[in-house]
């Protein structure tokens, strides 16, 4: 978990609390007016697993075309040698 996810991760925890709170001063407390249209906002992203085994091959995809491009590249790279006079290729 990096800290993009745990700033998220607290970031629920604390609207959850929120959200906890305006219930008991509705329900419990009955305080408040009850307001049922807040109950069911949601902060989070909801994945199914399909979703993420084809995200998953996606990037197998990706980085398989990344590697068989380098290694294209590498194939065509033309070799410089040096060239030699015909003088020194008959002296040796």
């Amino acid at each position: 978990m990096n800290e993009k996810g745990f700033q998220q991760l607290f970031n629920c925890y604390n609207i959850g609390i929120k959200y906890l709170n305006i219930i008991l001063h509705q329900n419990v407390y009955k305080i408040e007016s009850r307001n049922v249209k807040n109950y069911q906002a949601r902060n989070i992203i909801a994945y199914k697993s399909q979703d993420l085994i084809t995200k998953s091959k996606e990037k197998e995809k990706i980085k398989a075309e990344d590697n068989n491009n380098i290694n294209r590249k590498n194939l065509t790279k033309k070799c410089n040698y040096r060239k030699i006079s015909k003088n020194k290729k008959k002296n040796p």
